[in-house]
């Protein structure tokens, strides 16, 4: 069973700056290249102010240091994915490291479950003025498992069976999944059917 309360997160580094980071994380000649590639990139001025989550600006180096050039580089952030990929589901870093759509599977279950949590917070405030459920949405293109399909668009209740299905569905990776949950008012979902 899930456990919506103590779940272990994806390792984030949210307000700090790209320098900073990378300055603690690299050698300092690795960290020098790294910004001096990457400084001038119109992303990076507003990213290293306002903070990237670790796990965004890994993916982000290792497709950018994939060259024979950036080799040394590359080892470096693959070997920095292995350290953050998350404990539970026998998960297998040199996957987490290497393959994209692994890691989104991970990321998207956390966010699934952190939106589920908020959903119960919104449903709780709003006890006796309005009904709050969740719209479970896959993401559907040639990438997604047969098993995301049956919840396109789904209504639920919160309750002890949502978190059943929840939990079946995200027991194991299936790469592929990118299933998203969000909240929806009672009087949104009237206007919706009519």
């Amino acid at each position: 069973m899930f456990d919506f309360e103590s779940k272990n997160i994806i390792d984030n580094i949210n307000f700090f700056s790209i320098s900073t980071w990378v300055e603690v994380e690299f050698l300092p000649e690795d960290s020098a290249y790294i910004v001096g590639k990457i400084g001038g990139w119109s992303f990076y001025k507003d990213y290293d102010q306002n903070g990237l989550d670790k796990l965004e600006f890994l993916e982000f180096l290792e497709k950018s240091f994939q060259g024979k050039k950036d080799q040394h580089i590359h080892d470096q952030v693959l070997e920095k994915l292995k350290t953050i990929a998350p404990k539970e589901f026998c998960c297998n870093a040199e996957i987490y490291a290497t393959d994209g759509m692994y890691r989104a599977w991970f990321a998207r279950r956390d966010d699934f479950f952190r939106n589920y949590q908020a959903a119960k917070l919104r449903a709780e405030r709003n006890a006796g003025r309005d009904e709050v459920y969740l719209k479970w949405m896959p993401l559907i293109d040639s990438r997604t498992p047969q098993s995301c399909y049956e919840f396109q668009d789904k209504i639920f209740n919160i309750d002890q069976n949502f978190e059943k299905i929840a939990n079946q569905h995200w027991a194991t990776v299936q790469k592929g999944c990118r299933c998203f949950l969000s909240s929806v008012s009672g009087r949104s979902l009237s206007r919706m059917k009519k």
